[in-house]
């Protein structure tokens, strides 16, 4: 799992160390854009801010663990 800043370049990295793995990258962000909205309205919502962001991808993290080895 890489960490990092916000456009820190942990997609670009990730994409290319999947490959070399030769295993599926997942980008955590994107299934989150996907099932729940932009991630800008998100944090800017008072009812759902940063918490409800970070306990989403808690969430989506667990999921994406499950299915063995990835690069997240």
């Amino acid at each position: 799992m890489l960490v990092g800043m916000p456009a820190s370049g942990k997609s670009t990295i990730g994409a290319q160390l999947a490959k070399e793995l030769g295993v599926e990258f997942v980008d955590i962000d994107k299934h989150i854009v996907a099932d729940h909205g932009n991630l800008m309205e998100m944090f800017a919502d008072p009812g759902r801010g940063e918490a409800h962001f970070r306990d989403l991808e808690t969430k989506e993290l667990a999921k994406q663990l499950e299915r063995g080895p990835i690069v997240i």
